[in-house]
Order: C-alpha cells, then sequence, then structure tokens
C-alpha cells in the first residue's frame, strides 16, 4: 500500500507532498491542476519510462519520493529480497531522480538500485488503470496466476508437480550435457595421444638411444677441450 508521496520539480510542480491511508483516496481539481502529473510521478516512482522533458523548466532536476507498506504483500517482499533490497519495519522507501540531461537514478531504502528492479517491485504494489497505462489483466504471466488462484489445490498441486518434473529434467539435461562435454575432451585427449604415437613410432626409437644421445651431447659440448687435449 502506498502511504505516502512527495513530488519536486516534476513538469509543472514545483513541490507537492500527500500521504495516503487505508480505504479509497480520490484526487480532485480542475483541468490542469495536475491530477495527471501526480499521477505520472507515481508510475516513474515505479519504473515508469524517464523522460527528460518531466523535469521542471529551469530545475537541476525532478526527484519524486515513494513510501509504501509491503508486509502483506508477499510478491513484492520476495522481489526486495532477490534484489537484495531490505525491508525495514515493513516498508520501504523509493527515491528516483532524473536529471534535466536524462539521466535516472534510483534507490531503494537507500541503496543504489536499477530500473529494470524497481519495476519489478513496482508492479507488486500499483495496478494504474488507464488509457495506455499497464494494466495487470493484460500481462500474460498474471493471468495464469489468476487462474491458478481461482482453481484452487488442484491448480497449486499441479503446478508443484510440473515445477518438480521441469526441476529433474533440467537437472538431467545438464548432466547429459556435462557427460557429453566429458567425451568430447575423451577423444580430443585420444586424438593428441595418437598423433604423439605416430611421432614417436615414425622416428623408430631403440633401446638405450637416449643414453648414446646424451653422451654424445656431452662430448659435443667438451670438442674444444677434446681436441685440444
Amino acid at each position: 500500500m502506498l502511504r505516502a508521496l512527495s513530488v519536486k520539480d516534476v513538469a509543472t510542480i514545483e513541490s507537492c507532498s500527500m500521504e495516503l491511508g487505508h480505504g479509497l483516496t480520490v484526487l480532485t481539481g480542475e483541468t490542469g491542476a495536475g491530477k495527471s502529473l501526480m499521477v505520472d510521478a507515481i508510475g516513474l516512482a515505479l519504473g515508469g519510462r524517464a523522460d527528460s522533458d518531466l523535469v521542471r523548466h529551469g530545475a537541476r532536476k525532478a526527484v519524486v519520493s515513494l513510501i509504501a507498506t509491503v508486509t502483506d504483500v508477499p510478491g513484492a517482499l520476495q522481489a526486495c529480497k532477490s534484489s537484495g533490497v531490505e525491508v525495514e519495519e515493513g516498508e520501504i522507501v523509493v527515491v528516483r531522480e532524473l536529471t534535466a540531461e536524462g539521466r535516472s537514478t534510483v534507490r531503494v531504502n537507500g541503496r543504489l538500485t536499477s530500473v529494470g528492479v524497481l519495476r519489478q517491485i513496482g508492479a507488486e504494489l500499483v495496478d494504474l488503470h488507464g488509457q495506455h497505462d499497464h494494466q495487470a489483466l493484460l500481462d500474460t504471466e498474471r493471468q495464469v496466476a489468476f487462474l491458478d488462484s481461482w482453481i484452487g489445490e488442484e491448480a497449486t498441486s499441479a503446478l508443484a508437480r510440473v515445477s518438480e518434473a521441469y526441476a529433474n529434467f533440467d537437472a538431467l539435461r545438464r548432466r547429459l550435457a556435462a557427460l557429453r562435454a566429458d567425451r568430447r575432451d575423451i577423444e580430443q585427449r585420444l586424438d593428441m595421444l595418437r598423433f604423439q604415437v605416430e611421432e614417436i613410432s615414425s622416428i623408430g626409437p631403440v633401446a638405450g638411444e637416449f643414453e648414446e644421445l646424451s653422451a654424445r651431447i656431452s662430448r659435443l659440448q667438451h670438442s674444444e677441450r677434446l681436441v685440444t687435449a
């Protein structure tokens, strides 16, 4: 649940903040009052597209801060855990800055985070419904989750069995790939050994040849001394 929103230097908004409570919150005002801009600011804080045109004219950067409670949002908690974001007292603080040059930075609970991670977390917190906006009902993965939830235990059990079967299949596939790689290594090693054996055989070494050659080399190294003697 969103608990607070702060917007600074976004489009025509110089500074604005609001706190949200339980239940329905309605933004009202005349046309051009900035209602849509507040929604755009929320979208920006949740990983929406950052356009430098959103920075207020004359300002160096636009800043949107958002506080959200994630205690009762398992998907958001999992997204935070997966990305290494520590959740403090069941809340996260998102700060997104957008410079006039178009550079964007994201911090979640003070930790620098990518926009992709922010988008994953934001998708679990808020769903914006409107023309050209993200809608969960149009997300294929969400559709499957909704259907599984409606079916209940039967779908959950089937999903668990399929997940287990796929995990076993994937492990066997990786094992097979490793065995094939080992086989290729063995064949390459055998080829190298055959080549070396053929080279040795073509030379035709005889017993005691190494010792004889070593003695000849020693004599050649001391040839000048031997000639003088």
